[in-house]
């Protein structure tokens, strides 16, 4: 019980760990993006 108890967090680590990587390649993707159509669109 203890091992499924200490698996669990660090696959939640794990899985947190992705979406914070995730989340800051879709934000400066956005970003770049949104930047490229600003100065497209000027």
């Amino acid at each position: 019980m203890n091992n499924l108890k200490n698996f669990l967090n660090e696959n939640l680590f794990i899985k947190y760990s992705l979406y914070i990587i995730l989340g800051a390649g879709l934000i400066r993707t956005g970003y770049e993006f949104g930047y490229f159509i600003t100065n497209f669109m000027l």
